[in-house]
């Protein structure tokens, strides 16, 4: 169509088809008067692009360009192009299967800037996060806030013992058999029986007493729909200590 096959050189360019675009925006007459478009379209839009324009070359901030691929009103498109090729850092983003309209609630625009080319906040830069090889633990005010809500009544309601062996297989009341923290991996199995409800309390005692940051492994089956006094006792899979399985951890 004449909309989006019409090449435009410059401002003479843009004034002529927009004149010839008033009778065509009949459709938003009901929002915006034909009158007040007549006005910005032959007033503003040609003093703005005369002034705009030539400073589009020097303008190197980094720029997304959003243009609808099936834009029948206005030629987005071939606008787009014509910005990517002048800007020294502009990306374009062709939105399949939208019109002139193209930012309605299919588009995420905060998304769309995020991980688009241009990456602001460079998280194409970034390297990867490990879920396992990359956790620390959370800072000491989390997790005492953790203990307090989650694993204190726990603790009131089972009164847990912890023992631990040594090497020479004697047995002793608390943790202090156990190995000191390092850069050696270490392995924990405890019991399955009780569904993950007392391993909180697990968890907590091991930092408390070791300072050993262990995580713990649920099935994704016991992470669903769990919140309130039905949550894991030291947080969902996304907070400190219990961790959904998947094909990277299991």
């Amino acid at each position: 169509s004449m909309l989006t096959s019409t090449e435009i050189r410059n401002a003479d360019d843009i004034n002529d088809l927009m004149g010839s675009m008033v009778d065509g925006f009949g459709v938003l007459a009901t929002e915006l008067p034909a009158a007040t478009i007549e006005h910005r379209v032959s007033q503003w839009l040609p003093v703005g692009s005369t002034v705009v324009n030539p400073r589009l070359p020097s303008l190197d901030v980094p720029t997304l360009i959003v243009a609808g691929r099936e834009d029948n009103m206005l030629p987005s498109r071939q606008e787009a192009e014509r910005l990517v090729s002048i800007m020294p850092n502009a990306k374009k983003l062709d939105v399949r299967g939208s019109g002139h309209f193209v930012l309605d609630d299919r588009v995420n625009l905060t998304e769309a800037i995020i991980y688009s080319d241009i990456d602001p906040f460079d998280k194409m830069k970034a390297k990867p996060k490990d879920p396992i090889l990359d956790w620390a633990l959370p800072p000491p005010e989390e997790i005492k806030e953790i203990v307090e809500s989650r694993v204190k009544p726990l603790r009131r309601l089972t009164s847990p013992i912890f023992f631990s062996t040594s090497k020479q297989g004697s047995r002793r009341r608390g943790l202090s058999h156990l190995p000191k923290p390092s850069d050696r991996p270490l392995l924990f199995v405890a019991n399955h029986q009780f569904g993950g409800l007392d391993l909180g309390m697990i968890l907590a005692q091991l930092i408390e007493d070791r300072g050993i940051a262990a995580r713990g492994l649920a099935h994704p089956v016991v992470m669903q729909g769990q919140s309130g006094a039905n949550a894991p006792p030291m947080g969902q899979p996304s907070q400190p200590g219990i961790r959904e399985t998947n094909d990277n951890n299991f």
